[in-house]
Order: C-alpha cells, then structure tokens, then sequence
C-alpha cells in the first residue's frame, strides 16, 4: 500500500485552504487533480494543447510566467491529474516485454531524486509515477533532494505533502550545491543496495523498474538504463519510442550523443538489453557497493556536466558494462536550455577537463583541440588517478578500440582548428544540426569553428566526426556519412578548396551577406580562398 489517497486529498485542502490564524501568505497552487476521469486532460500520454490567444488575462500571465520560470509549458501540466494514466498494453514493445521473466533474486532499489526551484504538478507527478509503477517489494524508498530550492510551495507545503506519502523522504541541501553534490548527498542516506538516479521531471512506464533490476540482479558490474521518452514540453504529451540507439559521445564538449545500434550478435532480440558506450547520465541503476568501488562521483566536479562520461569511461575501462534496456521506459521533459542558473558560469569545460586528465590518457588532446582557451584552474586531480590506479583500470585506448568503435579518431589530418575566409572575417561553422555548415563571423574559442580534414580529404567538424562534407551539386555544400573516399583537395598555393570528384573543377565559395557555403566553378573570387589556422604538409 503507497498511501492513503483520501488522507492525501484532506491533507490538500488544509495545506492550500485558508485558515484563520495563518501568519503566513496564501501560496496559491494549481489543482490538485487525484483521480482525473478517463478523458480527462492527458490522460494515457495525450497532449494539453493550450490556445493562448483564448485565455483570460489573469490565465494569460500564469502561462507566460510558466514558461518564463521552467522553459516548458507548467500551465499545461497543471491541468494533468498528478497521476495520470499511461497505457501502452497495446503497443508490441510492452506485449514482447510482458512475456520476459525476471530473476526473483532482486534486491530493491533507492531512487534517488534531485530538484532545484521544479515546478508543482511536474514534481508530484514524478513522485507518483515512481510509486504508483514499482512492485513494492522492489521500491524501498524515494530520496528527494531539495538542492536550494527558493520557491515558497517546496518550503512547507512538500514537506507537509510528502509527509503523507509512503516510502519518500525529503532531505534538502544547506545551500545550493548543483546535481552532482546532491545527488552524493541522496547516496550517503540511501538504505538499498541498489541506487536508481532519476531527473525530477519525469514520468515511469508501467514495468519500468523490474528490466533494471533484472540486470544487476545477473551482475552487479551492470550499469543499466531506461528507454528515455520524451515528454513533450508544450503539451507534455508522451508516448514510449522504438528501441534504436545507444549512448555515445563528441569530442567537442565531451558531451553525450546518440549513436545508431547495431548487433553482431545473431541471437540478440529486439528488446534485449544493448551494450552502449555511454549513457546520458539522468537516468540509471547502479549496484550501491559498485558505485562506492568507483569512487562515486568526483566531488570536485562543480554543479552538472561531465559526471556522465567520467562514470561511463570508468564503467567500461573497470571491469563494469553500461546496457540501454529497452523494456524499460521513462519519460522525460527535454527543454531547449535550463532555467538554472549558477553563479561562477558554467562548469562543463572544467569538469570535462578533470575527466579527460584521468581516465583519457594521451586522446585528450583531442578533446583540447577543440577550444582554444588554456585549460584553466580544474583543480587537483591526484586522488582520481590514485583510484584509477588502484582499481587497475584499462587504458582509453582499449575502450575506443573495444567500446566506442564508432567514435572517429581524428587522426591522420593535415588541416586543424579554424576555416576562415579570405575575403572577409567569417568561418565555417558546424550547426551541429543535421549536420548543416554555415558562415557565421569568426568568433576564436575552436568548438563548433573547429575542423579537421584527413590526408584522404575528408572534411570534418569536430561537431560532428562521423560526418563529411562534399559537393552535391554546384549550388549547395551538404553532409554525409564519412566514407573514407577522397574529398577535397587544399591546392598547393594553400588557398582553394577544390572537389577531387568534381569535372570540371568546383571550389568552395562563401557568399557576401549570406550564411551558407556552396560549391561552384573554380575561380579567382576571393570568395573561394581560405586560410586554415593548422596546416600540415605530409
């Protein structure tokens, strides 16, 4: 039994009703929706689609201000039951899972959650998606973490609210710590052997905690992760996704990417777990003995970012295996930027540089190739090359070779860093986008201005390695997957770019006033002549 609902709902209306002698403001909260009819709004994953041109004014500004406060659309979440159906029985995925048995020696599981300043009804939804979809003898507890929240509705009110609720405990930060901290702290007070580390806007699907569970029971040195669907940020419709792709990572950034997965292994079934290089970091179930093995998370990391691929690389390199398991599945709210602000500037370039000094040994150079700042204060890092050593890991090397086959090396190139034009201050540059080039002005910090081409004449943005750009016809400039067929030829006076493929010649050419990059017939326009920051002769 999770709860009480009828003592929750009670509970409600003496949080969020008037009193007599309440010394405090009225924080007005948006309804509390405990058992939203069949129809009701975004019921079994459908979409709230708001038409703001109809709101009143008063409504009007709550919808701008949800927007404003979270970058994703709180005035339609508010309008869904915090426990809302999902139903996918009739989907194949959740009938071939269904058929799947799981180990009866699993051992329940602390889920760990960790917010800063989330939204009501996004938070209590997570909450309750946990409860209400993990087998009870399964769950042992929820830690959520209040990492300095400053909003008035998660003082009291959640504590008064999770108060009522089985199995969850509120632990809260002495100040703002960033996701990293907290979630350390969520560890030090977990009482299961096994952790789960979720985000707190999410939604499980039914039968999402046994797959994870199932692996870790077979071996502890599993490292395994949902399916992650999305939730839509304007209407927070959802719906489960196809099984297709494991984790991966760029260069650029050192940060997370998707890659297509492909089996070697004829007996290997649709839904069964995949092997996958790196996982987003989000979400995922780890062995607690295991975790405190790897030495957790480095504690010097500052607030978010790099903690996934320090513990992905470290995974695989000692003795461990990170899975996507495709039978498990939980929803999360992708937004375009966070609303969380920090107040030193971001930490990924710092905390990425503290992964690459210890477990990326000599390919770190491909990661500082791509920006063109000196590497700065990442602090001390002896104690992690200490417990690298002590574990006795494997080197980097064996994991590209072994792990991370799809990652391209950027070997073998004669050309690095900067393409700029020589008719005016203006570089290539890699959207990141469907792999799309741009002119855009030479800005001079590498990253998304950063390019590689091969001896072979291959072009790449360290953007994107596994993508190279060719003439596809003389008008347009596209990417396509790398080949290793020859490209562009750099001309021996080192100023045209000329297609090898191409009769009779086509050269690259920007345009004055326009952003794209085309490819037309050789000639003497300063548009079709380029400097490159790295040139070497082989």
């Amino acid at each position: 039994m999770y709860f009480d609902l009828k003592h929750v709902i009670r509970q409600k209306q003496t949080l969020f009703g008037k009193t007599e002698d309440s010394r405090r403001s009225e924080v007005v909260f948006p309804p509390f929706v405990a058992d939203s009819p069949p129809d009701g709004p975004g019921e079994f994953g459908h979409g709230v689609i708001i038409d703001e041109t109809s709101l009143s004014e008063e409504d009007s500004r709550k919808f701008k201000d949800g927007w404003k406060k979270n970058f994703f659309n709180q005035y339609a979440s508010d309008k869904i039951s915090v426990r809302r159906r999902i139903d996918e029985s009739d989907k194949d995925w959740f009938k071939q899972c269904s058929k799947k048995k799981y180990r009866p020696d699993m051992r329940a599981a602390s889920v760990i959650v960790c917010f800063h300043n989330e939204a009501w009804t996004v938070l209590l939804r997570t909450i309750h998606s946990i409860l209400d979809r993990s087998p009870p003898h399964l769950l042992k507890e929820i830690i959520i973490v209040d990492d300095g929240s400053t909003m008035d509705h998660l003082k009291e009110p959640l504590a008064k609210y999770v108060s009522a609720l089985d199995k969850v405990t509120l632990l809260r930060t002495s100040q703002m710590e960033g996701l990293i901290r907290a979630r350390l702290l969520g560890y030090s007070k977990a009482t299961g052997s096994v952790l789960v580390f979720l985000d707190s806007h999410i939604e499980c699907f039914p039968g999402w905690l046994e797959p994870l569970l199932d692996r870790i029971a077979e071996s502890p040195y599993n490292v395994p992760y949902p399916m992650i669907d999305a939730i839509s940020k304007r209407s927070f419709s959802l719906k489960a996704i196809h099984p297709c792709c494991v984790g991966t990572f760029k260069w650029m950034f050192l940060v997370f990417a998707w890659a297509s997965y492909h089996s070697d292994d004829p007996t290997k079934g649709l839904y069964d777990p995949m092997k996958s290089p790196t996982m987003p970091g989000g979400l995922f179930a780890i062995d607690k003995d295991y975790f405190a093995k790897l030495g957790t998370y480095d504690d010097q990391m500052n607030h978010w970012g790099g903690e996934n691929m320090e513990l992905s690389f470290k995974v695989w390199m000692c003795n461990g295996t990170i899975e996507v398991i495709p039978c498990s599945h939980v929803g999360h709210v992708f937004r375009d930027q966070s609303p969380i602000k920090w107040k030193t500037g971001s930490q990924l370039v710092r905390n990425s540089i503290r992964v690459a000094e210890v477990w990326m040994d000599s390919y770190r150079k491909y990661y500082y190739d791509t920006f063109h700042s000196k590497l700065g204060d990442y602090g001390d890092v002896s104690e992690r090359k200490l417990l690298r050593k002590r574990l006795k890991c494997k080197d980097f090397g064996w994991y590209l070779k072994n792990v991370a086959k799809e990652v391209q090396i950027p070997e073998n190139h004669i050309i690095s860093g900067e393409i700029r034009s020589m008719a005016a201050p203006v570089c290539l540059e890699s959207t990141g986008v469907g792999g799309h080039v741009m002119i855009k002005p030479c800005h001079g910090v590498g990253y998304d201005q950063h390019w590689y081409m091969l001896d072979n004449g291959e072009i790449r943005s360290a953007h994107q390695t596994s993508l190279c750009y060719v003439s596809e016809t003389p008008v347009l400039v596209a990417a396509k997957s790398c080949r290793g067929e020859k490209g562009w030829i750099y001309t021996q006076d080192k100023t045209l770019m000329v297609d090898s493929n191409s009769v009779p010649q086509i050269c690259l050419q920007a345009s004055p006033g326009k952003d794209s990059l085309t490819a037309k017939p050789c000639n003497s326009s300063p548009w079709q002549k380029w400097i490159f920051e790295n040139y070497v002769k082989k």
